[in-house]
């Protein structure tokens, strides 16, 4: 009778370096491109090592309520993209609508 080896449990590992440093690395990219920067996807996925740029962008134009993310095409056929404040400051007229108007 054949006896059976008993199974080695793998140590639980958490998850990859990689996964757990992405929310870090696209907070990076957000920061550089509130300062101004511009990026083309290709660069974004360079610079923070993931191959989900594009999905970064939609996800930045879903949830971002301050910025407006701006993008144009490139002769190269790229886009390139950044961020535009949203003006929201108020200013010498606003809020005075109907001021008077009764």
């Amino acid at each position: 009778m054949k006896t059976r080896k008993a199974a080695v449990a793998a140590p639980m590992q958490s998850k990859d370096t990689k996964e757990l440093r992405l929310p870090q690395l696209k907070s990076m990219v957000l920061q550089m491109m509130k300062e101004g920067q511009r990026f083309t996807a290709k660069e974004i996925n360079r610079i923070a090592g993931f191959n989900d740029a594009r999905k970064f962008i939609s996800d930045l134009r879903r949830h971002l309520s301050d910025y407006l993310v701006r993008d144009t095409r490139l002769n190269t056929g790229c886009k390139l993209y950044w961020l535009e404040p949203i003006n929201t400051k108020p200013t010498l007229f606003s809020g005075q609508e109907d001021a008077g108007h009764e």
